[in-house]
């Protein structure tokens, strides 16, 4: 599930390395290597989905699943995600709830 996520709550900040999206965003480029673009193409893929979540009345589903990876996620191997069953029930919850539009 995780390595469909881009490289990788309407609320959550779209700055640097302060957390947030932005903060995982970061972190995550740093981890995997990329650039600037990568870094911009992973904020603008998660704000989408906050959004997305936000609009169909979920929210909070997005906000608990993007905490959960926000704190698991680890550097491993060049990829930065959280273990693989780390958020799962949080992913299940939000998935039920939104239509999210794409394979994350």
């Amino acid at each position: 599930m995780w390595g469909r996520v881009p490289v990788l709550a309407a609320a959550l900040a779209l700055a640097g390395c302060g957390g947030g999206i932005g903060g995982y965003c970061y972190e995550a480029v740093q981890c995997e290597g990329g650039n600037d673009l990568d870094e911009d193409a992973c904020n603008i893929a998660f704000q989408e989905m906050a959004d997305l979540s936000d609009i169909q009345g979920c929210a909070s589903e997005f906000d608990e699943w993007f905490e959960c990876v926000e704190e698991e996620s680890r550097c491993n191997d060049d990829h930065y995600h959280p273990d693989e069953d780390s958020c799962g029930s949080q992913w299940e919850r939000l998935d039920e709830c939104a239509d999210l539009g794409g394979d994350f």
